[in-house]
């Protein structure tokens, strides 16, 4: 399948393990200092290539340093990135993650070059052979969401492909409304508890699914972490649970979730299906250091929804 992902790519510089910040010294060892791929759209895309699938990124890098090496990275697993804009004007969006030993994470950002997507640079023809888009970056599009989003998904749904979406965290300076107005165009939402919770105004994932569909949305997904997701589907409503793991690193899980499941229902999964197949990639992420370093593998995804092993 053909999967035209938008959204952010980061460069990760990722610390592990580091201890509470009361307990921090001037300079301290730790066992490991890693540079990768980050971002939301870029940890789908590198995931839906290693499930088979052909992911194109649509996304703007600075023409610096990280950029190129982010570049070429992307390239190296696979990811197609002719639609990827580097701006010379514009400095590549960087993150250092602060990892526990029990795999939860800070992570501290730089805006980069991602947040300067435009419709300019979506010209329709991208969307020529597709199956399906990702907006893996809601929230973190500001442009776009602006002025063009809108369009370029209409366009999509107009030649039937299903479109996808996931949420960013929100700011304290979103504008609810404006992206509370654009749900009705995603057919599939996976936004995690919190953010959801926070952008919906509600208190309980049931209740942000609820409002998601009152919204517009076709299927909502609310990713849960350890507890798994709650889907609100037409034909399904319910808990899917995750398995249990001993964390390594829990960035990038919900990417990893999220590229699941829409692999799973662009090859004809339900809903409740897609999104067990989507929680146990999530917890096969969670066992691997990195967002994306690893390469995640159908069998393995297998193991864990048939004995969890």
């Amino acid at each position: 399948m053909n999967v035209l992902v938008i959204g952010a790519v980061v460069l990760d510089i990722a610390a592990s393990p580091v201890g509470a910040a009361a307990s921090w010294r001037e300079k301290q060892w730790i066992n490991d200092v890693k540079i990768g791929i980050g971002g939301d759209a870029a940890n789908q895309c590198v995931h839906l290539a290693s499930l088979g699938h052909h992911a194109r990124l649509a996304a703007c890098l600075g023409d610096d340093e990280n950029g190129r090496t982010l570049l070429g990275a992307l390239e190296a697993r696979g990811v197609d990135t002719g639609a990827v804009v580097l701006d010379p004007d514009k400095k590549t969006g960087t993150s250092v993650i602060l990892i526990s030993e029990d795999g939860e994470r800070h992570i501290f950002s730089v805006p980069g070059a991602h947040r300067q997507l435009s419709e300019k640079q979506l010209p329709e023809s991208l969307l020529d052979g597709c199956d399906a888009v990702s907006v893996a970056s809601l929230l973190n599009l500001p442009v776009l969401e602006e002025s063009g989003m809108r369009r370029f998904l209409g366009k999509a749904r107009e030649r039937g492909m299903p479109v996808f979406g996931d949420l960013c965290a929100c700011s304290e300076d979103m504008d609810r409304e404006q992206t509370l107005g654009l749900l009705d165009l995603f057919d599939h939402f996976l936004p995690s508890s919190y953010d959801v919770m926070n952008l919906t105004g509600t208190r309980t994932e049931e209740e942000a699914a609820r409002a998601l569909r009152g919204r517009g949305v076709g299927t909502a997904v609310i990713k849960c972490g350890e507890r798994g997701a709650y889907v609100l589907a037409e034909d399904f409503a319910g808990r899917i649970p995750a398995r249990a793991v001993r964390a390594v690193d829990t960035t990038g899980c919900g990417d990893c979730m999220s590229a699941a499941y829409l692999s799973a229902v662009l090859e004809g999964a339900a809903a409740r299906e897609a999104a067990a197949f989507g929680c146990a990639a999530g917890t096969v992420c969670a066992g691997y250091p990195g967002a994306s370093d690893f390469v995640l593998r159908r069998e393995e995804i297998r193991n864990y929804i048939e004995d969890g092993s």
